[in-house]
């Protein structure tokens, strides 16, 4: 009906449209894809709705509100295990409000409440309290941290311009406009004291609090504890003012929680009474007299859930004990600097890793009365606090939640960890059978998560029963894409060859009508998963490369996605030039490469360069993104980075001289496999980089001596090829030196086809006595010499494998091998390319005049 009248739609009715659309938008269901047309034509709603200019402060107020509560909706954590145990299926509804109102990165959803606040700004003068507060709200529950076209040269921000507005009408806001606002900015961490002293005030002078609701109290007071403002008059005021009801019934138990933290984190000195009367109805609500108002999911930390498991410990039913680790996964944060904890916090974390040991301790003493799903939930809910804890491993708050978590967990040489996932190997073995296709992908996501493969009391692990299981079922149907995608990611982490699974997976795969449900990120993850295992399965890729090819575009693809599939595809050593093709030219014509991270642009041309294939504008753009970003490379990505464009003969001497200061800094972090890289790819650039190449590189090189390979050993030889070819005082020693001649020496030469041919005309045609696979004084090995008028001549017949693909651009070997034995052996060398041989067929006369001419006879 919107969309009908479109371009008459008031404002208001516009307004109308996204608030009834943001109500019946609820938690995602399983529903079929909705039509492209249905797609386009919100699309352009969105589109119309944009244009503000006639929308008044109540408008914009509302569009803000209805928008950051679709978000906030569609924005739901799309992952295996989530509230409703559902999964968004693509061309949904819920797919569809994702893509238009968030887009990748949150891209769009910034874009459109730029586009409130600029509109908003205009008229703020004329917004109301409730509208300023909903505002605010909206832009708190949208999570938009931060408007930078909209900051002043002064520092100030489109939220200092809220706050001034909001102080100026404080009088008029109720208790339901004050509580959504300071919410707001603590949600967003945007300390605005000024604006929190006045609301402190404000409230402090009212003469008494019987129009706050419960829920006003929390949020109030954890505003201010969250931001650490602080105000104790504030804080006493909330306290009278509970302290005089007779009960705490309406409060709720998650209400009671936030204020007894928010008062403990403010570090506020409150009566007795308060805290008295607050866990007195914590107590009421976890008592077995009153069966459980308090969901595990209410629970505001990490700490509220431990005390509310505690409490229960001993009358938790299966589902909730699944409830309270499920709910524990999601409260666990990961990169977050603690300072170290004083005493009193020490203690309580001892308290704390007690009562965690005591509900693991129950959880496992009734674990084989877990069913399917519940074995499923407690698998994958453990596996993600493992991994989060792990990632933030080696810190320094040693008696933290992490260190509590971690202890219990984890254990020294990770004995508790493969005691709990071994436990839960043992109860799922005997009703495997009764296992549903995502339940069983979800455990076996969680062991491989975990990192556990669980030995098992016959000699098998876990990992080999369940392969062993799924290999042996009728059809694998049932299992949707995630399902298959995080099964194969699981079994590829595990390391172990099971060459039945992969190929029963496959199949299943291949057979399917079409990939079109399948995510970007399935589609990698299940490409990568064969590479990784070495699992040749060329039916498979094929049915990936044409789903891929034959999609309209790769905007949904995120630049992890691009580089796992494009690394795949290097390591299966399967060519698929049209693919490569495509996504480097999805990555050229993006505007920017913020999204980016270095790893992914390492590994973008990594794969192109061991996949052979050429793509000179994308080295291009790469490079340059590369040179502003340099400092956030780590050793390796630098070191592919470079290995990557002297292979495929790209030499950007701008690059390769813009990198010199972060290789330098990276030279006592190389591992010998990228010094040997970065050697070689500088010697190929032919840009002399002595404050890199100096005594502190040889050091560097001695110290990985023993870890150089032959490969390694090559490159490095022809590094000090290259340093005699700039007439460099550096040198490796004589001793390494020897070796890595050797090394460059050592293969046993295999004269192609095409160099019999080029030989044989030369000599039986021409009578030029041509000498075959010459060994050179520098080490390389030329395919004939004939002398021509006195003068010694390199003949090199350059097959396929001296070319980047299908292009007639030589590889940077050799480019190499030509420029460093015409300078240090001082002989001409003359290339045969092959497409220039084989179009003489086996015409003989035309291929003697050939060489005639390339010789100049």
């Amino acid at each position: 009906m919107a969309y009908d009248y479109k371009d008459t739609i008031s404002p208001r009715d516009m307004c109308a449209y996204w608030s009834v659309t943001s109500k019946h938008l609820q938690l995602p269901r399983k529903v079929s894809p909705l039509s492209n047309t249905t797609s386009k034509m919100i699309e352009e709603l969105l589109a119309k709705t944009l244009q503000f200019e006639r929308y008044n402060h109540r408008d914009m107020a509302t569009i803000a509100t209805s928008l950051a509560r679709m978000i906030k909706r569609v924005g739901i954590d799309n992952t295996n295990i989530d509230r409703n145990q559902q999964i968004i299926p693509n061309g949904s509804l819920h797919d569809i409000f994702n893509h238009l109102l968030i887009g990748n990165n949150s891209e769009i959803k910034q874009h459109i409440f730029t586009e409130i606040a600029k509109a908003s700004a205009l008229i703020l003068y004329k917004f109301d309290a409730r509208h300023l507060s909903n505002l605010i709200y909206a832009f708190g529950l949208a999570e938009i941290t931060a408007v930078p076209s909209m900051e002043d040269d002064d520092g100030s921000t489109f939220f200092d311009a809220l706050a001034k507005a909001a102080i100026v009408n404080l009088n008029e806001f109720n208790e339901q406009d004050i509580s959504n606002m300071v919410w707001a900015y603590a949600a967003l961490n945007k300390r605005h004291t000024q604006l929190f002293n006045a609301v402190a005030n404000h409230i402090i002078g009212l003469d008494n609090l019987v129009d706050f609701w419960p829920q006003h109290l929390s949020n109030t007071t954890w505003a201010y504890a969250t931001l650490n403002e602080k105000h104790p008059m504030l804080f006493d005021k909330v306290a009278e003012h509970i302290i005089s009801l007779d009960n705490l019934d309406r409060f709720g138990f998650r209400n009671i929680n936030n204020i007894i933290w928010a008062y403990r984190t403010a570090g506020e000195t409150n009566p007795k009474k308060l805290f008295n009367k607050l866990t007195q109805a914590q107590d009421k609500f976890t008592s077995c007299d009153n069966k459980p108002k308090k969901r595990f999911g209410d629970s505001q930390s990490i700490e509220e859930l431990t005390q509310l498991a505690h409490y229960r410990r001993n009358r938790m039913n299966t589902r909730e004990m699944c409830a309270f680790w499920a709910e524990t996964s999601k409260h666990v944060q990961t990169g977050q600097k603690r300072s170290p904890p004083s005493m009193k916090r020490k203690n309580e974390y001892a308290q704390m890793q007690t009562q965690v040991d005591n509900v693991l301790g129950h959880i496992l003493q009734d674990i084989n009365s877990f069913g399917t799903r519940d074995l499923a939930t407690v698998a994958i809910s453990l596996a993600k606090i493992i991994k989060k804890i792990s990632v933030d491993g080696g810190r320094s708050d040693s008696s933290g939640v992490h260190q509590v978590l971690n202890n219990v967990l984890i254990g020294n040489n990770s004995t508790n960890k493969h005691h709990i996932f071994t436990d839960i190997a043992k109860a799922s073995v005997p009703i495997l059978h009764e296992f549903d296709a995502r339940h069983l992908s979800n455990i076996i996501y969680a062991f491989g998560l975990a990192q556990v493969t669980a030995s098992m009391d016959d000699d098998r692990t876990f990992f080999d029963i369940l392969a062993d299981h799924i290999v042996t079922l009728d059809n694998l149907n049932e299992f949707l894409p995630q399902g298959l995608s995080n099964l194969l990611w699981a079994y590829a982490k595990s390391k172990e060859p099971r060459p039945k699974l992969y190929k029963k997976l496959a199949n299943h795969i291949v057979a399917l009508d079409s990939l079109d449900n399948f995510k970007p990120q399935e589609v990698s993850t299940i490409i990568l998963a064969f590479a990784i295992q070495h699992e040749q399965h060329p039916m498979l890729l094929k049915k990936m490369v044409d789903h891929i090819l034959g999609l309209e575009d790769l905007r949904h693809f995120n630049e992890q996605v691009l580089s796992n599939i494009l690394l795949a595809y290097a390591k299966a050593g399967e060519a698929y030039p049209q693919l490569f093709e495509k996504i480097a030219d999805h990555i050229i014509s993006l505007p920017s490469l913020d999204e980016f991270k270095p790893q992914a642009l390492s590994n973008i041309l990594w794969a192109f360069a061991t996949a052979s294939e050429s793509h000179p504008h994308l080295f291009k753009k790469l490079a340059e993104e590369a040179i502003k970003r340099q400092h956030d490379f780590k050793p390796q990505e630098l070191a592919n980075f470079l290995w990557a464009h002297a292979t495929n003969g790209q030499v950007d001497e701008h690059l390769f001289a813009s990198l010199v200061p972060s290789v330098k800094a990276n030279l006592d972090k190389y591992n010998a496999q990228n010094l040997a890289n970065v050697a070689w790819a500088y010697s190929v650039a032919n840009v002399d980089a002595p404050s890199v190449f100096n005594d502190e590189f040889l050091t560097a090189c001695l110290k990985k001596e023993n870890d150089l390979n032959i490969e390694n050993l090559c490159q490095l030889h022809q590094w000090q090829l290259w340093q005699d070819e700039i007439t460099s005082d550096i040198s490796l020693p004589e001793s390494l030196q020897m070796k890595c001649y050797e090394a460059f020496v050592s293969e046993d030469p295999r004269p192609s086809r095409s160099q019999d041919d080029v030989v044989s005309i030369l000599s039986s045609s021409m009578g030029l006595q041509p000498q075959e696979e010459v060994l050179m004084e520098s080490g390389y090995r030329i395919d004939a010499i004939v002398e021509v008028n006195g003068e010694q001549i390199a003949v090199e017949v350059d097959g396929p494998s001296h070319f980047i693909g299908r292009s007639r651009e030589l590889t940077g070997s050799t480019i190499l091998k030509h420029r460093q034995v015409a300078a240090l052996d001082g002989m001409r060398v003359d290339s045969v390319p092959y497409w220039e041989w084989d179009e003489l067929n086996k015409d003989s006369e035309k291929k003697q005049q050939y060489l005639q001419d390339l010789l100049g006879i």
